[in-house]
């Protein structure tokens, strides 16, 4: 694939049950692709390859421009792979507690799992400060 071809894509996707398979070929791709493109995995068993940017990392810098927000004023709170790259470009980088290793490794901070509201808590405890 060309940089020009990378360059009018959106989005190709990776499918594979051999998870070890799809890791390897998360890090082929990024190899390959380098600065061209982003590639990570949204589950163990999807990987994605898209734009470089067109990725969660790039949301967070057209939302700091939309809103006029410092990058550094803004949280993530993710639990997928491909949330390192939110959580690279956030001020606050917060993981599920029932995140992927991978996206646990990437963030600042674990909160509880989301099947007990530890979203709506994780954005009381780090974003607004209400508990400590």
């Amino acid at each position: 694939m060309t940089k020009d071809e990378l360059d009018c894509a959106v989005r190709i996707a990776g499918v594979s049950d051999d998870i070890d398979r799809v890791r390897s070929c998360e890090a082929d791709a990024q190899t390959a692709f380098g600065q061209y493109a982003a590639a990570a995995r949204s589950q163990p068993c999807y990987f994605d390859v898209t734009n470089r940017d067109v990725n969660k990392g790039a949301v967070v810098d057209c939302i700091s421009s939309a809103l006029r927000v410092p990058v550094s004023e803004i949280a993530a709170i993710g639990d997928q792979p491909n949330d390192g790259l939110m959580f690279k470009r956030s001020g606050l980088s917060i993981a599920m507690g029932n995140a992927f290793d991978q996206a646990k490794s990437q963030a600042v901070v674990t909160t509880g799992s989301c099947s007990n509201g530890a979203f709506a808590k994780a954005v009381e405890r780090f974003v607004l400060g209400l508990f400590d």
